[in-house]
C-alpha cells in the first residue's frame, strides 16, 4: 500500500511546483524601444519594400505592431511592414505597439514613377576627325527618376563614347553610340545616335583645269584628287559663275549652254575646309563636219595639196591636222600636201583639232602607170574577109599597176575586136581598130585594119591567040584585081579542059615559076597575056577553063584562095 502512495504524492508534488512556475512566467513584459530600418526608403511605382522593426528588449511580452501610412496614394504598407510604391511622391510609415507601451518609429518614404523609354538630345552626328560632342538621356515621362546609363559604341575605331556620354570623332567612318537603362521592374531600354566622322578635306587638285566644249556638249568634270584621300567625291559642291555658258549638276556633270567662258568652283559641303580647286570652261562652236575628197588616184611621185573644208562657217577653231596611214605609200604634210611615195592604198585623215573629235578621210591609190603602148606587127593589117588575128600588144613598163585596156573599132561592119585583142575581118573595107589604157595614164594605140574579099583576083575573059608578040599558042588572060587597097603583082591557077565526052579534067596547077608568069601587064596592072609552049592540047579542046588558086601582091604579101571561093572561068 506504501508502495502505491509514493508515486502519486510525487505527481501532486510536481504540479504544485509547475503552478508556481506559471505564476511567475504569466508577467507581462513591455516594449521599452521601437525603431524601424531602414527610416528612409525611395521606391518606384508598383515597387515593394520591407521594413524591419526592432523591438527591444526583444523579449517583450507583446511583439505586434500597427502599421500606417500618412498617405496611401502615395505609399500602402501591410501588418508586415511590406511597403509598395502607389503613386510618385513622399509619404511617412508608422508602427506604433500594441501592448500599452505607446511607443512609435516611422519610416519616411519617397515613390517615383518608373522609366518606360529613353531618348538621345542627338538624332545623329556629323562631327570632323578630333571632334567632341556630348549626348544626354532623357526619360519618359519627364517626372521619373532615370536609373544610372551605360555607353557603347559600335566601332571605337571611328568614335569612343564615355561614362558620361562624351563622344570623340577618332577616324573617318560611321558607328552607332548607344544608352541602355535597366528599369527597376527589370526592363531593358536602349536609344541610338548614328556618328559620322569625315577628315576635313585639305586640298582638293583638278587632273586639268581647262576643258574645251561645244554648245550642247555634256562632259564629267575633270577627276579630282582629295587629299586627304577619299573613297569617291561624295562631299563636294559645285558652282558654275554663268549658267548661261555652262551649267554644272550636283554630281559634276558639265552642261555647255552657250557660247563663251566660265568658272566652275568645287568646294568640300564641309564649310570647316578651305580647299577648293577652280575649272576653266571654254564652251565654242565645234566643227561638226569636214568636206574632203573621198578618194584619189596618184602616180608615183605625184604631189597634190588636199582641200579641207570646216564645217560650220562659224566654227571656233577650224585648224586641222593631217595623217596618212601608211606613209611608205603616201605621206601628208600641215598644209595637206600629198605625195605619193609608192604603190599601194592608204588612208589620209583630216581631223579637226578643236576636240569634237570630227575627221574626214580619203582613200588614196598610188599605182605605176602605162607609159606606152606597142605592137611587133606594125599598126597596119591587111586582112581577108572572114579571118582573125590576134593583135599583139606591148605594155610598157612591166611593173604597170594595171595592164588592162580597152579595145574599140570605129566600123564593126567591117572589123571587130573583143577583150583578149582579137581582130575579125567582118567585111570588105577599112577602119580603125583602137586600144586604150584603164588606169587613167591616156594612153592608146591605133590598128589600120583594111579588110579584102575573099578572091582578090578573078578573072574575067580568056581567049586562045595564034601568035602575040612572037609567042605562039597563047591563051590572054584579062584579070580583075579586087583589092582596092593593092596592087596584083601575080597569081597562080589552075587549069581545066573538058573533053569531047563533056567532062571537066584538071591538067595543069601553075605554081610560079619562069614558064608561067604574067609577060604584059596593062596600064592598070589589071591585064596582061599569058604564053604556054605546048597547048596543042588545048588548042583542039572544046572548053579550056582557069582558076585562080593564090595571088601576090606587090608588097610581098600572098593570099591564097580556098576551095569554096575560087571561080572557073572558061575559054570564050
Amino acid at each position: 500500500m506504501k508502495k502505491r502512495l509514493l508515486p502519486l504524492l510525487l505527481l501532486l508534488l510536481c504540479l504544485l511546483t509547475g503552478l508556481a512556475s506559471a505564476e511567475m512566467v504569466l508577467k507581462p513584459v513591455a516594449i521599452k524601444s521601437l525603431s524601424l530600418s531602414p527610416n528612409k526608403l525611395t521606391l518606384y511605382v508598383g515597387e515593394t519594400g520591407a521594413i524591419a522593426p526592432q523591438i527591444k528588449p526583444s523579449t517583450a511580452t507583446n511583439q505586434v505592431l500597427t502599421w500606417t501610412s500618412s498617405n496611401e496614394q502615395v505609399a500602402a504598407v501591410d501588418s508586415e511592414g511590406n511597403v509598395t510604391g502607389i503613386g510618385a511622391g513622399k509619404a511617412t510609415i508608422t508602427a506604433a505597439t500594441q501592448d500599452g507601451s505607446k511607443r512609435k518609429a516611422s519610416c519616411k518614404v519617397t515613390v517615383q514613377e518608373t522609366v518606360t523609354a529613353i531618348s538621345l538630345n542627338e538624332t545623329a552626328l556629323s562631327l570632323n576627325k578630333g571632334a567632341t560632342k556630348v549626348l544626354k538621356v532623357t526619360g519618359t515621362p519627364s517626372s521619373a527618376s532615370l536609373p544610372s546609363v551605360s555607353w557603347t559604341s559600335s566601332d571605337t575605331a571611328v568614335a569612343t563614347v564615355g561614362k558620361s556620354g562624351k563622344v570623340t570623332a577618332k577616324d573617318a567612318g560611321t558607328a552607332t553610340i548607344s544608352a541602355t537603362v535597366v528599369t527597376k521592374a527589370g526592363t531593358t531600354l536602349t536609344a541610338e545616335c548614328p556618328v559620322t566622322v569625315t577628315v576635313p578635306i585639305t586640298k582638293l587638285e583638278l587632273e586639268h583645269y581647262s576643258v574645251s566644249m561645244g554648245v550642247g556638249d555634256t562632259q564629267a568634270m575633270p577627276k579630282i584628287t582629295i587629299t586627304p584621300a577619299m573613297p569617291t567625291s561624295a562631299g563636294l559642291t559645285y558652282t558654275s559663275s554663268n549658267e548661261q555658258v555652262v551649267t554644272v549638276s550636283s554630281d559634276g556633270v558639265l552642261t555647255a549652254t552657250g557660247i563663251g567662258t566660265a568658272t566652275v568652283v568645287t568646294t568640300p559641303t564641309d564649310s570647316s575646309s578651305k580647299a577648293r580647286c577652280t575649272l576653266t570652261v571654254n564652251v565654242v562652236q565645234p566643227v561638226t563636219s569636214i568636206q574632203l575628197a573621198d578618194s584619189l588616184r596618184l602616180t608615183v611621185d605625184q604631189l597634190i595639196t588636199l582641200e579641207a573644208t570646216a564645217l560650220p562657217a562659224d566654227a571656233t577653231n577650224k585648224k586641222k591636222e593631217w595623217s596618212s596611214s601608211d606613209t611608205s605609200v603616201v605621206t601628208v604634210a600641215y598644209t595637206g600636201m600629198v605625195k605619193a611615195v609608192g604603190v599601194g592604198t592608204a588612208v589620209i585623215t583630216c581631223a579637226a583639232t578643236d576636240g569634237s573629235g570630227t575627221k574626214a578621210e580619203c582613200t588614196v591609190t598610188v599605182y605605176q602607170p602605162v607609159t606606152s603602148l606597142s605592137s611587133s606587127s606594125g599598126t597596119k593589117l591587111v586582112l581577108t574577109q572572114g579571118v582573125t588575128r590576134t593583135l599583139p600588144i606591148s605594155v610598157s613598163p612591166k611593173n604597170a599597176t594595171d595592164k588592162s585596156l580597152t579595145w574599140t573599132t570605129t566600123d564593126a561592119a567591117v572589123a571587130t575586136v573583143d577583150d583578149n585583142n582579137v581582130v575579125t575581118a567582118v567585111a570588105p573595107g577599112s577602119c580603125t581598130v583602137r586600144c586604150a589604157t584603164n588606169d587613167g595614164s591616156d594612153r592608146s594605140l591605133s590598128f589600120s585594119i583594111i579588110v579584102e574579099p575573099k578572091q582578090s583576083v578573078s578573072i574575067t575573059a580568056i581567049r586562045r591567040v595564034a601568035s602575040y608578040g612572037g609567042d605562039v599558042n597563047c591563051l590572054f588572060v584579062t584579070p580583075v584585081n579586087n583589092c582596092s587597097s593593092r596592087t596584083v603583082q601575080a597569081f597562080s591557077f589552075q587549069v581545066f579542059i573538058q573533053n569531047e565526052a563533056g567532062e571537066t579534067e584538071h591538067i595543069y596547077s601553075c605554081e610560079w615559076d619562069k614558064s608561067f608568069s604574067i609577060i604584059k601587064p596593062g596600064a592598070t596592072g589589071d591585064s596582061g597575056y599569058w604564053h604556054w609552049y605546048n597547048l596543042e592540047n588545048l588548042m583542039f579542046s572544046p572548053q579550056v577553063g582557069l582558076t585562080v588558086t593564090s595571088v601576090t601582091f606587090t608588097d610581098g604579101t600572098r593570099q591564097n584562095i580556098s576551095e569554096a571561093d575560087r571561080v572557073t572561068v572558061w575559054l570564050q
